[in-house]
């Protein structure tokens, strides 16, 4: 699939095709992200909404909500930064920890 999505005419139905078959998040939004580079490019109208959760998760969304909001900040500004930073990816805090612990 991942072959295809590159040199298809149709690489952003194939690219949630394999980020729909993620084992995580993340994952999915890594695959949505290297096979459709262009995506903000595409206007938001002529993509399913299917097409925009895999690129925009919020796979933490209770927990997200509830501490963006007792610290008085925009959840979704919130999910923005830790989509750039971290794209969901649990285990990028404890690498983080790791390297720091090394240093």
């Amino acid at each position: 699939m991942r072959f295809g999505a590159k040199t298809d005419a149709q690489p952003h139905l194939l690219a949630m095709e394999l980020a729909r078959a993620a084992d995580a998040p993340h994952q999915g939004l890594r695959n949505m992200k290297s096979l459709v580079s262009d995506y903000f490019r595409i206007p938001p109208a002529t993509a399913p909404e299917r097409f925009w959760e895999l690129l925009f998760p919020m796979p933490f969304r209770g927990d997200l909500v509830r501490q963006s909001t007792a610290s008085d900040l925009d959840p979704n500004m919130v999910a923005g930064l830790v989509r750039q930073e971290s794209e969901f990816n649990p285990r990028v805090i404890a690498q983080e920890r790791l390297r720091a612990e090394r240093s």
